[in-house]
């Protein structure tokens, strides 16, 4: 095939015109098809399918694995996190339960703590002769099974109280 030399003005005065093939025959190792750069890169390729497919897949199995991490990780966060204000406000209602208590109004402690307290708790007040003590226990969520949220609170009775020895369950 013959070559068609171009003049300097449509190439451009940067671009020179040159034979490929005159690199590789020159140079065996050094562009074109020909010399060992071909051979090298087919060896390799045959190289490469010869040992079979053993590292197939691992980049999709561990990112899945990755992913599956993170998102265990984060459903115990909030798990905790949800316990975290559980508690918090079951010591919130026990004390103010308590407190209520100790004024002689336990229909309204009663009636704050079940407002302050999450879902079904527990509830409990003792009055033992002077003080009243309150527990409050909650479940706070199903990704933590087992666990039982405590709170408790002591308060002394005030003076001119009645003694109410009652408890609501």
């Amino acid at each position: 095939m013959r070559r068609v030399e171009r003049s300097p003005a449509v190439e451009g005065p940067s671009r020179q015109p040159r034979n490929p093939g005159a690199d590789a025959r020159a140079n065996p190792g050094v562009g074109g098809r020909g010399g060992l750069s071909h051979c090298w890169r087919r060896w390799m390729s045959w190289w490469v399918r010869r040992r079979g497919h053993g590292d197939r897949g691992a980049v999709t199995v561990e990112t899945a694995l990755g992913i599956c991490t993170v998102v265990v990780v984060l459903a115990l966060a909030l798990a905790g996190i949800t316990a975290l204000i559980t508690q918090l406000r079951c010591t919130d209602a026990a004390r103010e339960a308590a407190r209520l208590t100790a004024r002689g109004e336990r229909a309204r402690a009663t009636e704050a703590a079940r407002q302050i307290i999450p879902g079904e708790a527990d509830l409990d007040i003792h009055v033992d002769g002077d003080t009243v003590r309150v527990r409050v226990s909650h479940r706070p969520t199903v990704l933590l099974p087992g666990i039982r949220i405590r709170a408790e609170a002591y308060a002394v009775l005030e003076p001119g109280t009645t003694d109410q020895r009652e408890t609501p369950r």
